[in-house]
């Protein structure tokens, strides 16, 4: 029997020994498993397109003598509303009188409607209806006074929805007389002026146009009962800003060319 020394086991006992260090782990080779999840990063962007707004008021002389000059407006209205049609605008258009004691500014109806809009079947029959008030209005034209009844006692009144605060607007007078709202006291030029052109916060958005006599046909002539110039609104509009125009002119077409 063979024997093996002490020496020799404790030998091969201490040569067998491997030690391990497990406080610096083995460099790691390859993807971590699970992987890191990239998260994707998208940016959109969101274009938003504003629809300009406009108001636009017509202030029509009902006095007996300006129902040839309604008629002509309705007829020559298409070249007007020609720059609305599918122009993206979102428009109000409506027609007051201007007779303080009666209408007070109230939207006269047309084929039951107050006012013209983009969603409006028939606007130009509408308009006609509108337009076409007859010559039964006070003698005494007051279409600076009842365009302020119309956008400020009527406003949440009779007159409710037509007026838009963040719409532009333009008011169109068309008389063959001087403007009489003095005779009233509804409103002074001065104050009619400071109201209107703070109305909105620019004053772009606002206009006062006049279709109305250059001259009249007695020269200086104030007299509320003849065809006196519109020296009053012509002063409105050189202030204010707007388009002048003769009331006597056949070229309806393009006065409403301009206006548009």
């Amino acid at each position: 029997m063979r024997t093996i020394s002490t020496l020799s086991v404790a030998t091969l006992l201490v040569s067998g020994c491997v030690e391990y260090d497990i406080t610096n782990p083995a460099e790691i080779h390859g993807l971590n498993n699970p992987q890191e999840i990239i998260t994707p990063v998208n940016d959109d962007r969101i274009v938003q397109v504003t629809v300009p707004l406009a108001d636009v008021l017509f202030v029509v002389d009902d006095s007996s003598s300006m129902e040839p000059e309604q008629t002509q407006l309705a007829d020559a209205f298409p070249k007007f509303l020609d720059y609305f049609l599918g122009s993206w605008l979102d428009y109000h258009i409506g027609v007051i009188s201007t007779d303080i004691p009666n209408d007070k500014g109230k939207l006269e109806l047309g084929l039951g409607e107050k006012f013209i809009t983009d969603q409006t079947n028939n606007p130009q029959g509408v308009f006609q209806d509108m337009a076409e008030m007859g010559g039964y209005g006070d003698s005494y034209e007051s279409g600076m006074g009842t365009s302020y009844m119309a956008l400020e006692e009527q406003k949440d009144a009779f007159n409710a929805d037509f007026y838009r605060e963040e719409a532009s607007l333009h008011i169109i007078v068309m008389s063959d007389e001087n403007e009489w709202t003095q005779q009233y006291g509804t409103i002074t030029m001065a104050e009619y002026v400071n109201w209107i052109t703070t109305l909105k916060p620019s004053a772009d958005m606002v206009s006062f146009n006049s279709i109305v006599n250059q001259v009249g046909c007695c020269g200086n002539n104030q007299s509320p009962f003849s065809e006196s110039a519109g020296t009053r609104y012509i002063a409105l509009t050189d202030q204010i800003g707007g388009i002048l125009w003769d009331v006597k002119s056949d070229n309806w077409d393009q006065v409403l060319e301009q206006l548009g």
